[in-house]
């Protein structure tokens, strides 16, 4: 990916905590170290509101046959991503783990959102992939079944 697409002046992976140490002590202003080691540890991606969140949590405890054991941290954070016409382009990232698998619910929060920019920083941030690496590991809420497939019978 061209990093052309973000206007930062560092790497967005360096932004996020995951580069190297120098990295993560400069981006990680409020942060603790266990909440950046969190965010490593993630396996699969859900955009999903908090609104829509409620309703996935609604949907797995009340629906499904077989409900993912679901948990839910306190960590919620917004970052800047990027900007368009000189507008800030913010994500709004949450946290549950389903049967201990580390889910992290993402959403445009910024009064100008980007899809587009939003899903090549979370792919570039976090190529994660799935299903013999075949498979993006990242969904919206209409496909969350993906997901909970997934927590249910991980790789």
């Amino acid at each position: 990916m061209n990093n052309d697409n973000f206007t930062r002046n560092i790497d967005p992976k360096d932004a996020m905590g995951i580069g190297d140490e120098k990295s993560r002590k400069m981006s990680s202003v409020g942060m603790l170290d266990e909440d950046i080691k969190k965010m490593s540890n993630v396996k699969f991606f859900v955009e999903a509101n908090s609104f829509e969140i409620f309703k996935l949590w609604q949907e797995n405890k009340n629906d499904y046959k077989e409900p993912c054991k679901w948990g839910e941290g306190h960590l919620g954070l917004i970052f800047t991503i990027g900007f368009l016409d000189n507008r800030p382009i913010n994500i709004a990232l949450h946290f549950a783990t389903l049967d201990e698998i580390l889910v992290c619910f993402y959403s445009g929060c910024s009064e100008v959102v980007d899809h587009k920019m939003i899903e090549e920083f979370i792919k570039f941030c976090w190529p994660i992939k799935y299903d013999s690496k075949s498979r993006r590991a990242m969904t919206d809420a209409h496909n969350f079944h993906h997901c909970v497939h997934f927590c249910k019978n991980p790789y």
